[in-house]
């Protein structure tokens, strides 16, 4: 094998320059593969950026929608808040929540307070209220939050609530508020903004400067009223159809049929739907008396009152009448329970018990003539250790089942009465103390003739009218002191037998003095 000279030089190397290029292929290969590397690092750096930046650009494009569609919605609602909108949907969910026909004034704005000059509402059968008369309201408002909007305070200059039988006539129509209120939010507001508007309210408190209250019968006659009272209501929620919300008053008058105005001190009371509950009240009535009072009051078309009653220090003339004056003193106190149908006295019942505290009787004539025949001065004026009289009071009919009255060391008398229009009937057991009626012949012989307690007893009879009734207890002593004289043996005593029994008129003012004396003491 011969070799070629041209590929040898003369030591017999070859020349580099003529063999296959292996190697700078290679290298051109490794140059070409990183320079496209660096071409796709360039590219993919280039891709990363762009959306980067396209990224960027769409975030600040949907924050500024953001913005400007918030400032839309407000810029929306403030608008309909302030528009007939905001006006329609009070009046909307109103009239649901109180199943009533309800009228309001157009508001008025100062920032984040609206003022409204009436608010008025006519309530349908179904309804808890039969009318309602705000004047002068004024909300303050604190954004909207969970789909309601927040009403911190609600303060009203004038308020009139009437719970009565003027009603509008049906139940509450389901379809009213929509059908009374064209211009509500749908007219006001665009279809995808609906959904930002409250559907509800939610209210921390109401303070009414001036109520007035009252509570009418069937006949419209009021039976229990409130006038100028300043009252605080905690919490309202106009939403829920169950209401329940605490009154807390104080101030004004109290005004309760057939009876005269009484002074407010304070009163709390929570009314739910047609129920309104009496906490506590405490009532001011004349010359430093007060009452106070616990239960419920049933509004609606089935009125009915069930309330528990404490009186103290009450003038004794204001039960007993004006003639009593100078007669009978003392303080009243009770306590009663009252139940029935507001203005129908028939239902009308009262239960409890009454007490006549440091009570005193003097200056009456039956008492002073009692005094003279008994030889004792102590009956002209009697106190009272202990005065008391359980009592039934329905319509005309008091029933007393237990009676009560005692003068320590001189007299005591338990027992039972019946009142019925002007009729009386009544068993009453009277005791005096040992040597009471000793001036008397036959008295504690014949006649108070059971010992207990520490007195001498005997039964008496009552019936007749409170004007004139009859007793057998004067019959019972006349026939006790004749009998006596006569089975007496001295003459003195026949001699003065003999003088009552010849001289009738002489009887006839003792048994008239008796029936004056148990007239006059029942009536006083």
């Amino acid at each position: 094998m011969s070799e070629d000279p041209a590929s040898t030089d003369s030591l017999g190397k070859v020349d580099p320059s003529i063999l296959p290029s292996r190697t700078s292929n290679g290298e051109r290969s490794n140059r070409r593969r990183g320079s496209q590397r660096r071409r796709s690092q360039k590219g993919e750096g280039l891709s990363v950026g762009r959306m980067l930046k396209w990224i960027f650009i769409l975030g600040f494009a949907g924050l500024l929608i953001l913005v400007v569609s918030l400032f839309g919605v407000k810029f929306w609602l403030e608008n309909w808040l302030k528009g007939e909108g905001f006006r329609a949907k009070m009046e909307e969910k109103l009239a649901e929540t109180l199943r009533s026909h309800v009228e309001i004034s157009q508001p008025s704005w100062e920032g984040s307070q609206t003022f409204i000059q009436s608010l008025t509402t006519k309530g349908y059968e179904d309804a808890a209220v039969s009318r309602i008369d705000l004047s002068q309201v004024r909300l303050q408002f604190d954004g909207i939050a969970e789909g309601a909007l927040l009403i911190p305070q609600v303060t009203v200059g004038r308020s009139v609530i009437e719970f009565s039988h003027e009603r509008l006539p049906g139940t509450f129509p389901a379809t009213s508020a929509a059908s009374e209120s064209p211009s509500g939010s749908g007219a006001q507001l665009p279809a995808w903004l609906r959904r930002w508007v409250p559907d509800r309210a939610r209210m921390d408190s109401l303070r009414l400067d001036s109520l007035d209250l009252a509570i009418k019968n069937a006949t419209g006659l009021e039976t229990l009223g409130l006038r100028s009272t300043k009252v605080a209501v905690n919490p309202v929620d106009i939403s829920d159809t169950n209401l329940g919300w605490q009154f807390v008053g104080q101030g004004g008058k109290l005004q309760i049929i057939n009876q005269p105005p009484m002074t407010l001190e304070t009163i709390s009371l929570r009314w739910k739907n047609q129920d309104l509950s009496v906490q506590d009240a405490k009532v001011e009535l004349l010359q430093g008396a007060r009452l106070s009072a616990q239960g419920d009051i049933t509004l609606g078309n089935s009125p009915a009152v069930d309330l528990a009653l404490h009186i103290e220090n009450l003038e004794p003339s204001h039960i007993l009448g004006p003639d009593s004056v100078g007669k009978v003193t003392g303080q009243l106190n009770g306590d009663f329970d009252v139940t029935g149908i507001p203005g129908h006295s028939e239902s009308f019942k009262s239960t409890g018990t009454m007490r006549l505290l440091n009570g005193v009787v003097e200056n009456v004539p039956q008492l002073e003539q009692v005094a003279t025949y008994t030889k004792s001065p102590r009956f002209k004026r009697l106190v009272l250790s202990e005065a008391t009289a359980d009592f039934v009071k329905q319509g005309d009919t008091l029933t007393i089942p237990k009676l009560r009255l005692q003068s320590d060391g001189l007299l005591r008398i338990e027992g039972t009465l019946t009142l019925q229009g002007p009729m009386i009937q009544g068993d009453l057991q009277v005791g005096l103390t040992p040597g009471t009626l000793g001036w008397i012949p036959g008295a504690e012989r014949k006649v108070f003739n059971q010992s207990r307690d520490g007195f001498l007893w005997t039964t008496v009879k009552v019936s007749g009218t409170k004007d004139k009734f009859n007793e057998d207890l004067t019959n019972r002593l006349v026939s006790a002191a004749v009998e006596s004289v006569v089975e007496e043996t001295p003459g003195k005593a026949i001699d003065t037998a003999k003088e009552l029994l010849k001289n009738p008129e002489t009887t006839d003012k003792l048994i008239n003095e008796g029936l004056k004396f148990l007239d006059g003491f029942l009536k006083k």
